[in-house]
């Protein structure tokens, strides 16, 4: 595995519960700062299947019931309760320390008998007709039969097999980010649910990562944030409190280090795998945080890779051209899911729809289960999901529910537009 984080643990976890032989490699020594704090309820799968959930369960993380999105002024807001959705034992799930959450769950996978190199940057790649040698930084070389590569998104493998990529009808994003402390959180259940504004600028993230610290975010796009006549720092802060809500709650806030950014950060190679590797989580692709899926993809993915990469080093034998196209299949279903949420969260008339919800048909309650990551649909959420895009769609059209706070990304929706004509 090329990578320690949730990825390239929940794969050397599942591998090596199986009785592989796996080594791990990852560049940066842990604990260390990470953003995509949120978990999706849906993700608890495959924490029980590499039997990390009590772990996290007795880590003391902050409990995540559901989420919440705001219009800009505060006049709409839209709580999504897990529980209330249509795929039942989806009740919670919990806010992480990445710093702490990706220690415990690498240092799982070294007790499941996983080897772990950290500090230890791959830095040479050589394919050979039955494996991999991978060499270090420090000149250490190693032999492998396959490679999965979950170096997020340096994605190693994909720079060095400059693998083909998708064109992604999506402009160009770029993500502030932080943590503060002396904010103030609501003392109730809703008090763990991450918070989401769609701001003038774009939107950001409230998320409480423990009893007195949150991770706050602000996604706007390059041309916004060269327009504006100051500071990063000024910028994001200004932002944030565009919202009554969150100006509230950050009255006393303090930056707890420096601000982060993230730059251009939406897009998917082609092809996921071939004979001798797989990508997994980021390494593979990368969507826009707004519905917090990074991590739950990552594992997903990284999971179902192993799956794959079992059966073969059973046989031992390479991935078939099928799987490996099966497996790029799957995961990009899965992506295509959220992705489709992400698109109406943006689009203004989707928009609207997405925060006026209606029970009719249980449909707040499907979307309330993709939220939840629910991505491998079954047939009473599907159609239902389905039909909550039309609507979407038509409301584009005929706008009979109408739009929240005016055009504020009407440029960023003609572009995503253009893009798809072509």
């Amino acid at each position: 595995m090329i990578g320690g984080g949730p990825a390239g643990s929940v794969a050397a976890s599942a591998l090596a519960r199986k009785g592989h032989r796996v080594a791990v490699f990852e560049a940066a020594e842990f604990p260390r700062f990470k953003i995509g704090e949120s978990l999706l309820p849906n993700g608890n799968r495959v924490w029980r299947e590499i039997g990390v959930w009590d772990k996290i369960e007795q880590a003391g993380f902050v409990r995540k019931e559901g989420a919440e999105f705001l219009s800009a002024d505060g006049s709409f807001a839209v709580h999504n309760v897990f529980a209330q959705g249509l795929v039942p034992g989806r009740d919670y799930t919990y806010q992480v320390d990445r710093a702490r959450f990706d220690q415990l769950l690498l240092e799982h996978a070294r007790e499941q008998g996983a080897q772990v190199h950290q500090p230890a940057r791959v830095e040479r790649l050589e394919q050979r007709p039955d494996g991999w040698t991978l060499t270090t930084r420090g000149g250490e070389r190693y032999e492998a039969d396959f490679v999965l590569d979950a170096s997020g998104r340096d994605s190693l493998l994909g720079r060095h097999l400059e693998l083909q990529r998708d064109r992604l009808p999506y402009p160009k994003r770029i993500a502030l980010y932080l943590h503060a402390v002396g904010v103030a959180r609501e003392q109730t259940a809703r008090g763990g649910n991450i918070l989401i504004t769609r701001l003038p600028a774009g939107w950001s993230w409230f998320i409480p990562v423990s009893e007195f610290r949150v991770s706050l975010g602000v996604v706007t796009t390059p041309e916004q944030l060269k327009a504006f006549d100051g500071s990063r720092e000024a910028f994001f802060w200004q932002a944030l409190r565009q919202s009554p809500q969150l100006a509230a709650r950050l009255k006393n806030a303090e930056a707890v280090g420096d601000l982060h950014a993230t730059a251009d950060y939406t897009y998917s190679h082609t092809h996921f795998g071939d004979a001798r590797y797989l990508l997994a989580g980021d390494a593979a692709c990368f969507i826009d945080p707004v519905f917090s899926s990074g991590v739950y993809l990552a594992a997903e993915s990284s999971f179902l890779a192993a799956q794959y990469l079992d059966r073969a080093l059973r046989a031992q034998r390479p991935l078939r051209k099928q799987e490996a196209r099966q497996y790029t299949r799957l995961l990009k279903s899965r992506v295509r899911v959220m992705r489709r949420l992400i698109e109406n969260f943006y689009d203004d008339d989707g928009f609207a729809v997405f925060m006026n919800p209606s029970d009719r048909w249980q449909l707040f309650a499907a979307v309330n289960s993709v939220v939840g990551g629910c991505t491998e649909l079954p047939w009473q959420l599907r159609w239902r999901y389905g039909l909550f895009n039309t609507i979407c769609a038509l409301n584009r059209r005929w706008r009979f529910i109408p739009r929240i706070g005016g055009k504020a990304t009407a440029s960023a929706v003609e572009e995503i537009e253009t893009a798809k004509r072509f």
